[in-house]
């Protein structure tokens, strides 16, 4: 989580999840740990590229905070550019 001091006034939060990530976990075993951090770096690269904030962790999950809501649209529509650009395990 950074350090620099979290968004106030009107704020407009992020949740992320990994759909189907129990069945994940279960098909890559050993495997899981890396796939996992590779999702947050990727995830954390888009969301402080556009001035997210990471309040919390939990999982598979995120709980970001954006002190604009177009910069957090922006933050998700580039996450999911990234994730979409990564080679990921088969299936």
């Amino acid at each position: 989580m950074s350090t620099r001091e979290l968004p106030s006034g009107t704020v407009t939060f992020v949740f992320s999840d990994i759909e189907g990530s129990t069945r994940l976990l279960k098909r890559l075993g050993e495997g899981y740990p890396d796939v996992l951090e590779r999702h947050r770096t990727l995830l954390r690269q888009g969301w402080t590229t556009f001035g997210g904030q990471e309040v919390s962790t939990e999982g598979d999950g995120f709980f970001v905070a954006f002190d604009d809501a177009t910069n957090a649209v922006r933050a998700c529509a580039e996450g999911q550019r990234l994730l979409g650009g990564e080679r990921w395990p088969e299936g």
